[in-house]
């Protein structure tokens, strides 16, 4: 079994690699698997990424975390338990 819980995290192929940054240039990605083990739905994630974000940082341009503290949960993967966001303005 393979767990990718550190997936994409490694600090000796990115820099910051602990900190959240949707700008980071990810060349050698793992998110979606690969070869025979590539995620059937990727493509379509991918194109509804390339639309959602533009969209949802034109509305929220002042968009941020709502605290510096993430917390981690892990079962067979690691995820963050919750994301806080703050908007940036009254909707």
């Amino acid at each position: 079994m393979c767990l990718l819980g550190s997936a994409n995290r490694d600090e000796l192929e990115y820099e910051n690699s602990d900190v959240i940054d949707i700008r980071r240039q990810v060349n050698r990605g793992v998110g979606f698997g690969g070869g025979p083990h590539l995620c059937l739905g990727a493509p379509l994630a991918r194109v509804q990424l390339m639309e959602a974000l533009p969209r949802l940082f034109r509305t929220f341009p002042g968009m941020a975390l709502a605290s510096a503290e993430l917390e981690y949960e892990m079962l067979v993967v690691r995820w963050r338990k919750e994301l806080q966001l703050s908007l940036g303005r009254d909707r």
